[in-house]
């Protein structure tokens, strides 16, 4: 200023900026980022708000139509509809705005699958044979016989698992480190596992990376989503008479999380078919119905 160098029309437009109530995307998003950033997990704030904001277009006002429009773009009853409801509801709240998308979250919830929407095993077969890629191929074969996280299959211990068992260790993403076993054991081989192919080459910083190539990759060549072929694993095992408590440390999570999920997805036909599975092994083995059952030849740490 003593220089007479200032620019007082350029000071007069930055005041102006900050005094100005914000219009644009853009400029809402990054007063939104600085008011929430320090209230959640970078990670969830890269998941959860990050990644759906940068859908939106910066430069554009921002309405409850446009974020209404873009919630709708999704596909109802999924995660990503849940999470995208949720972040941009938020949002336009922080905006001013009267939004309102409570309805257009959908039923998705982990109990609020059906088991009925659960592929079954000539499904997960006919789907595998459909892929063509062959690294996205063996992914889905992975996901399929051990339960995986979409994330886990790129953190896992090929080297040990490379010999002739089949507990296949998963290295901590994002769970602590578990190990697990195949249902069906037969898949290992239907699916040819041991020739490991993976479909990209490309390192990511973390496991949410992954986890979402993997699940936009299901979400546009996959007849279902990643996630089911976690579930199906998960039913599987309660067919075979594995015990919850060994299940759960399988798929690194707690006995709770295992029951609250999976317990209730035994409709009438997988119900059944357990039944039938037990007193058909009772029948062979003359046992009384009384008899414990007995588990698959599976080494397996009870």
């Amino acid at each position: 200023m003593i220089a007479g160098g200032f620019d007082w029309e350029a000071w007069k437009q930055f005041l102006s900026k900050r005094s100005r109530r914000a219009e644009t995307v853009g400029e809402w998003v990054e007063a939104f980022s600085a008011w929430k950033l320090g209230k959640v997990k970078a990670s969830t704030w890269k998941s959860d708000y990050r990644n759906v904001f940068s859908q939106l277009p910066a430069d554009a006002e921002l309405t409850p139509e446009l974020l209404r429009g873009l919630v709708e773009s999704k596909r109802a009853n999924t995660m990503q509809r849940k999470r995208f409801a949720q972040s941009l509801g938020q949002l336009g709240r922080f905006a001013g705005l009267e939004v309102d998308f409570s309805e257009l979250r959908g039923s998705y919830s982990a109990k609020a699958v059906n088991p009925r929407d659960l592929p079954s095993d000539a499904a997960i077969v006919a789907a595998w044979e459909s892929i063509k890629t062959p690294g996205w191929r063996w992914v889905f074969g992975m996901m399929a016989t051990y339960g995986l996280r979409n994330c886990e299959c790129f953190f896992l211990d090929l080297e040990a698992w490379a010999g002739e068992g089949h507990q296949l260790h998963i290295f901590a993403a994002k769970t602590e480190a578990h190990d697990s076993w195949p249902f069906h054991p037969e898949w290992v081989e239907r699916f040819a596992l041991k020739d490991v192919q993976l479909p990209f080459s490309q390192s990511y910083p973390n496991a949410e990376d992954y986890g979402r190539r993997v699940s936009n990759e299901a979400y546009k060549h996959w007849p279902f989503s990643a996630y089911n072929l976690r579930h199906g694993w998960a039913v599987r095992t309660l067919l075979y008479g594995l015990p919850d408590s060994v299940s759960a440390r399988m798929m690194g999570h707690s006995v709770k999380v295992h029951q609250d999920t999976y317990q209730h997805w035994l409709g009438k036909a997988h119900s059944q078919a357990a039944v039938d599975r037990v007193l058909g092994r009772a029948i062979a083995l003359n046992h009384q119905p009384s008899d414990a059952p007995l588990f698959p030849s599976i080494p397996v740490p009870l």
